[in-house]
């Protein structure tokens, strides 16, 4: 006879190889909609009121539904403590009267947010911890844009800026 034991970790941290880099399970709802009733600027709406009840991500794409009508797929993220007021948007705000939901999730790496100081102004920046122990760096896009129409410069201008500055970070947030 042959037992096996296997020992379950609830929250879902993972260690990587030598590096001890940790990775999280984050754990979302996933609400979903077809909707034939609404004009593409109403789908734009009801995107950013979705957004602006607490959802993570919404993706739309369109789609043929039945009797050759064309409609939408709105998708929303959401995390588990905005569900509600997230749903409440669906109803509210949009013309769905259903809306799909499922648990799933996600891993997610440690980061943080913060801003650096480069030779053309200030930007709002997030880094990110790699599996193999690396940092990388991503410049918030509007600041990208607020800056090079400060200065007169292009993005790519502007993000280089900000690489060559990196050193400068200042955390705003632990990683998370």
């Amino acid at each position: 006879n042959f037992l096996r034991s296997c020992l379950i970790n609830d929250n879902k941290t993972y260690f990587l190889g030598r590096q001890n880099q940790e990775m999280h399970w984050e754990s979302l709802v996933f609400q979903e909609a077809f909707i034939d009733d609404a004009t593409p600027e109403d789908i734009s709406a009801l995107i950013d009121e979705l957004r602006n009840a607490g959802a993570v991500e919404v993706v739309s794409h369109p789609l043929q539904m039945k009797k050759g009508r064309q409609g939408f797929c709105v998708k929303a993220i959401v995390k588990g403590d905005q569900v509600e007021a997230v749903r409440l948007a669906w109803f509210l705000k949009g013309t769905t009267i259903g809306v799909r939901e499922h648990t799933d999730g996600r891993w997610v790496l440690k980061r943080r947010g913060g801003s650096i100081l480069t030779s053309l102004g200030k930007i709002t920046v997030k880094q990110v911890k790699r599996p193999n122990g690396s940092i990388t760096l991503k410049p918030e896009h509007d600041d990208l844009m607020r800056l090079s129409i400060e200065t007169g410069k292009s993005i790519e201008e502007v993000r280089k800026a900000v690489f060559l500055s990196s050193n400068e970070f200042i955390a705003h947030e632990d990683w998370s």
